[in-house]
C-alpha cells in the first residue's frame, strides 16, 4: 500500500470526509500528520466520521465542519470561516458529490442537482479558496470525478440536462454536464498557471455509500 509522506504542519480539506474515499483519505492524511479539516454536510455523520478515526489514531488533528455544496451561500459561509483564519490551505480535495437522483432535483440556487452538487459547487469553493491555496509552499488541489467523463457531452441547448430516467440503475446519462466536466475534459482550472498543481482523480469502481445509495434508489424506481 502506497505510504503517506509525513504531513506535519499542512492544512487539508476534505469534501465528504465522512463516508467512502473522503473518509479513507481523511484517515490517511491525519494519520500522516496532517491537521484535516472535515467538509461535511451532515455534522453528526462528520463527528461520528471523526470519532472512529480516532479510536485509531488518538492523536490525530482532525474538526468538522460543515459545507452543503448544493448550496452556494453554504459554501461562501464555509470559505469565509476559512479566509478568516488566515492558515494557508496545503491541499484541497473535493471529493464529495451526488450519483443518479432517480427523479430531478434541484440545488438551493435551482440548479439540477448533479451539476449544481459536483460541478458548480467544487468550482466555487476552490475559487474562493485561492487565496489560501495559492499562500501555501506547495499546494495541490484534487477533484475526483467520473470515468463517464472519458465520453460525457454537454449539451449546450440544455445545460442543465437531467435525463428523464435513470439509465440502468445507478448510472445517469453521458450528457449530462456533471459527467462531461470531469478529469478527461480540459477545462480551465483556477489554479492552472501559477506553478500549483491541480489534479483530477477516477477513484475507480467500488462499492462505497455513494454507489450502494445510488443503485438502491435507482432499484426502487
Amino acid at each position: 500500500m502506497y505510504a503517506v509522506p509525513d504531513q506535519a504542519g499542512k492544512l487539508v480539506v476534505v469534501t465528504g470526509a465522512n463516508s467512502g474515499t473522503g473518509k479513507e483519505a481523511t484517515r490517511r492524511l491525519a494519520e500522516a500528520g496532517a491537521h484535516v479539516v472535515m467538509a461535511v454536510r451532515s455534522i453528526a455523520k462528520g463527528e461520528q466520521a471523526r470519532e472512529e478515526v480516532l479510536a485509531a489514531h488518538p492523536g490525530a488533528q482532525l474538526e468538522v465542519r460543515r459545507i452543503d455544496l448544493a448550496d452556494l451561500a453554504s459554501v461562501a459561509e464555509f470559505a469565509d470561516r476559512l479566509i478568516a483564519e488566515r492558515t494557508p490551505v496545503d491541499v484541497l480535495i473535493n471529493n464529495a458529490g451526488v450519483m443518479a437522483p432517480p427523479a430531478r432535483m434541484t440545488t438551493a440556487d435551482d440548479f439540477e442537482l448533479q451539476f449544481g452538487s459536483n460541478f458548480l459547487g467544487p468550482f466555487a469553493l476552490t475559487v474562493r479558496l485561492l487565496p489560501l491555496v495559492l499562500a501555501a509552499p506547495a499546494p495541490r488541489v484534487v477533484t475526483m470525478s467520473s470515468g463517464v467523463a472519458s465520453y460525457g457531452r454537454i449539451r449546450f441547448d440544455d445545460p442543465v440536462l437531467c435525463p428523464e430516467q435513470v439509465v440502468r440503475a445507478g448510472w445517469f446519462h453521458h450528457d449530462h454536464p456533471a459527467a462531461a466536466a470531469g478529469p478527461g475534459r480540459r477545462r480551465r482550472d483556477p489554479a492552472v498557471g501559477r506553478g500549483r498543481a491541480p489534479d483530477r482523480r477516477e477513484p475507480g469502481r467500488q462499492h462505497g455509500p455513494l454507489v450502494g445509495r445510488s443503485y438502491a434508489e435507482g432499484l426502487r424506481h
